[in-house]
Order: C-alpha cells, then sequence, then structure tokens
C-alpha cells in the first residue's frame, strides 16, 4: 500500500511539472521588437508638375501575442521634413511634421525552422530570428511642427493636424534590420497652397494629402 502511494505521488509530481512546464512554453510565444530607422519618399498635397520630397526618422515597436501565429499590432512616431524647390507659381515647401500610427497586422514567415529538439525555448528563440514579410493598415494622425512654406497664395495658417490611414509592408532580415514602404492618406492638405494670387489652385480642390516613404529599419530590443 505505501508503495503504491509513493509511485502515485511520483506521477502526480512529474504530471504537475509538466502541465506547468506547457504552461511556460506557451507564455514563450510571446514576442515583442523596438525598432528605429531613416525613410525618404513623395510628399503628395496635389502638386503640379514636381512633388516635394520627405525625409524623416521614425520609432516603431511592435508585439506578436504568439510567434507560431502570424497576428501582430504596432505603433509607430516619427518626424519627418517635407522641402521642395521653387515651382511655376513661385511656392516652396519648408516644413516639419509628426506623425503618429497604430495598426494591427500580418506577419508571413518566409522560412521554417528544421531543428529538432525537446526544449522549446530553444525552438520559438530560432522562430524569432528567420525572414518576415509584414502588411498593416492602421489609423495615422499628422501635427504639423514648423510651418515654413511660402511663395505666392501660399496660406501657412491652412497647416492644420490631419488624420487618415496608413498602409505599409515590411521584410525583416535576420539581422535585425528590415527596409519598409508605406503610404498614407491624411484628410487635408499640408502644404498651404490654396491659392495662386486670387486664382484657385484647382489641383487642391480634393483637400487631401499622400505621403510615400521607404525606409530601413534597425531592432534593438528584441525579446
Amino acid at each position: 500500500m505505501k508503495k503504491a502511494i509513493t509511485i502515485l505521488s511520483f506521477v502526480l509530481i512529474f504530471l504537475h511539472t509538466n502541465i506547468n512546464a506547457q504552461s511556460v512554453h506557451e507564455i514563450l510565444g510571446e514576442s515583442y521588437n523596438i525598432s528605429a530607422g531613416i525613410h525618404s519618399g513623395i510628399f503628395d498635397s496635389n502638386h503640379n508638375g514636381a512633388y516635394p520630397l520627405n525625409i524623416g526618422v521614425t520609432l516603431q515597436y511592435d508585439y506578436f501575442p504568439d510567434i507560431r501565429n502570424n497576428f501582430y499590432f504596432g505603433g509607430q512616431v516619427g518626424s519627418f521634413f517635407a522641402f521642395s524647390d521653387t515651382d511655376k507659381y513661385g511656392r516652396k515647401t519648408r516644413d516639419v511634421f509628426v506623425d503618429v500610427t497604430f495598426y494591427p497586422g500580418i506577419s508571413f514567415p518566409l522560412e521554417k525552422s528544421t531543428v529538432k529538439s525537446k526544449n522549446p525555448g530553444k525552438v520559438v528563440k530560432y522562430l524569432k530570428d528567420v525572414r518576415r514579410f509584414n502588411v498593416s493598415l492602421g489609423f495615422t494622425a499628422v501635427f504639423p511642427t514648423r510651418k515654413r512654406s511660402e511663395g505666392s497664395g501660399v496660406n501657412t495658417g491652412a497647416i492644420k493636424p490631419g488624420i487618415g490611414f496608413a498602409l505599409k509592408a515590411s521584410y525583416e532580415l535576420k539581422n535585425r534590420i528590415s527596409v519598409f514602404l508605406s503610404t498614407t492618406r491624411i484628410n487635408r492638405d499640408l502644404d498651404g497652397y490654396a491659392f495662386h494670387g486670387n486664382t484657385p489652385n484647382k489641383s487642391n480642390k480634393n483637400q487631401v494629402t499622400y505621403i510615400h516613404k521607404i525606409g530601413v529599419l534597425y531592432s534593438f530590443i528584441n525579446k
């Protein structure tokens, strides 16, 4: 009888240990990374002729509730300088903006783990380091912080905060570097080019701005 009780006790301890280990294994699927980088692109606020350019910096946070699944969400904050040469109406862009974006997304691993291990921690660590392709669609707010556009008919008072949506695709490499493309649509003109003298600039009638970016990020925290 005592021997049976002893064996049963060992079995219960074994089961309890393995159940707890499985719970820990589920927690190990969680992951996040923090990245910073630079970008450039086009600042399209309904211009005629050459479009202004943008150049800026960004800080990004991505959270994966379970990296064995495809869903993730995150946020991004950055600042960029929009600039242009003088256009045919004598106007030029010289504005600085801050943009904030929150987004859900889908992540696709581009390679599979071939490591055979009984230790789930090693497998999860390996999955964090594979190449990935990410796609997200989020809500964006843009705030002007320096309004210096100038020229005939430019009204910097019309450069106000705007809201919109951002579509982004990124490609993560194994060395913590990723490249990204994004397009943001904002619900107002952000350059102040409302009029040329007393004649409305018809190219601005839609009251919308597109901000196109291409950039590179480095993940300095990846857990």
